[in-house]
């Protein structure tokens, strides 16, 4: 899939918020996290909310955290800004982008 010229990757992006943030939190983190994937050429697929877990290990002192899976497509520049701007956002306290294997065509 291309878009003005770049390809498009397919990418699923694992973002941990602090569990002490309250609903409406989640709601405009997940939605400010959308409007970045948009903004930058890329293209929501899907979002799921996997809820409060227990951490694999301690992260400033927290114990617990908020999981979201995004999958979207996107060119090289649009993780570029994403990274970029989920870095700076207090209430993340992890996240991670992979790119997902393409699909091959039958035929």
């Amino acid at each position: 899939m291309t878009r003005g010229g770049e390809i498009l990757r397919h990418y699923e992006m694992m973002v941990v918020l602090d569990a002490d943030i309250d609903d409406a939190a989640v709601e405009k983190t997940n939605n400010k996290i959308e409007t970045l994937i948009d903004k930058n050429q890329g293209k929501l697929v899907k979002k799921e909310q996997l809820g409060k877990k227990r951490l694999a290990y301690e992260i400033n002192h927290k114990t617990e955290g908020i999981y979201g899976l995004f999958f979207f497509d996107g060119e090289p520049k649009t993780l570029e800004e994403l990274e970029r701007n989920l870095r700076i956002q207090d209430e993340i306290i992890r996240f991670g982008i992979f790119k997902l294997p393409e699909k091959k065509k039958k035929g």
